[in-house]
């Protein structure tokens, strides 16, 4: 159940690369690991954040991201209490059966009553 999954703050940033010197260099994280479009953080009690650079405008992006140990299950648990999964078929991501799989990682998306963008992530 998600309420004992680690829990990843997911941040939208315009440019990376200035986004990276500022969380880096000016607030002194520890950077994990970064792609061309995501920088992963370490802090502390075992949270994470994420800063990435999305592929939809603003508002239209991932706000909170648990992180699960089988993402089936969970997906499938969630549509059973009425979450209905974001579907997805454009350059870099597609969802099957409301999934992502990015090789590293899988990834579904949903929104809460309020519209905030909300996903769970399993990595392999």
């Amino acid at each position: 159940m998600l309420s004992d999954s680690a829990i990843t703050s997911m941040l939208p940033v315009g440019e990376l690369e200035r986004a990276r010197n500022f969380y880096e260099l000016t607030l002194g994280l520890r950077l994990l690991r970064a792609t061309q479009t995501e920088a992963w953080y370490e802090c502390g009690r075992g949270t994470r954040l994420c800063l990435y650079k999305p592929p939809s405008p603003p508002g239209q992006n991932t706000i909170v991201s648990w992180e699960v140990m089988n993402i089936e299950r969970e997906v499938k648990e969630l549509k059973r209490k009425g979450v209905s999964f974001q579907d997805f078929d454009f350059p870099g991501v597609k969802t099957i059966d409301g999934i992502a799989d990015f090789g590293m990682t899988k990834k579904a998306w949903f929104k809460d009553t309020e519209g905030n963008i909300l996903a769970v992530t399993q990595r392999y």
